[in-house]
């Protein structure tokens, strides 16, 4: 083990949406000595970990968990739900965090695609959130999905703003918590504003392919 102490909000918000439900959400980790990351549950539970790839070099700056924004408490500068009206904006770029090994750092003026944790905490029906940089126009793509009074959380790589920002709007009035888990450094990743590739209700591009026997 590491020793490492985590904060107590920290633990509960990584783990309260599995409970009972099963969800499954896509984590960018920074790997500690030895080529191992610690997984920790506040309740007993299964776990199922599947690796999709890394990162090669410098390619990525992995980061201790930072929070920007919180809806709740007015993290970020943000106190109460966020809904259809404004998009709630983020600084990403020039704040003050920390590697894992706990040397300081501070985030990149120009940094252009951020690894986030983003949490949707009690929103009042269903809905969706997109996360977007706030010089672009909102796409035509969702990052969260929620149902009524749901907690659920997802990670997104997403494009900054020139001016080191990202917006993420609801339809519905939502609480949205918001961390940075670190950035892509230089051309490591060509950052898009995302582009529908299927949709299956309308046929989108795809097709189905005829079932084997």
């Amino acid at each position: 083990m590491s020793g490492i102490r985590y904060p107590e909000e920290l633990k509960i918000e990584a783990v309260k949406q599995v409970t009972d439900r099963g969800y499954t959400i896509g984590v960018i980790a920074p790997i500690g000595s030895g080529g191992k990351v610690c997984f920790y549950s506040m309740s007993e539970t299964d776990l199922i970990v599947d690796v999709a790839g890394w990162f090669a070099g410098d390619a990525f700056v992995g980061i201790t968990p930072s929070r920007l924004a919180d809806t709740r408490t007015g993290t970020g500068g943000t106190l109460g739900r966020i809904g259809p009206d404004a998009p709630l904006v983020i600084q990403v770029s020039e704040l003050n965090v920390s590697l894992p090994s706990g040397t300081a750092i501070t985030v990149p003026s120009n940094i252009t695609t951020a690894a986030l944790n983003v949490t949707i905490v009690n929103p009042i029906s269903a809905g969706f959130v997109t996360v977007y940089p706030c010089d672009r126009p909102r796409p035509l793509a969702s990052n969260v999905n929620y149902a009524v009074d749901q907690v659920v959380a997802n990670g997104v790589i997403a494009p900054v703003s020139e001016s080191g920002t990202v917006c993420v709007y609801s339809p519905v009035l939502t609480d949205v918590v918001v961390d940075l888990a670190g950035w892509l450094a230089g051309s490591a990743f060509t950052g898009s504003i995302p582009t529908r590739l299927v949709d299956t209700r309308d046929g989108t591009q795809g097709k189905l392919m005829p079932a084997k026997v």
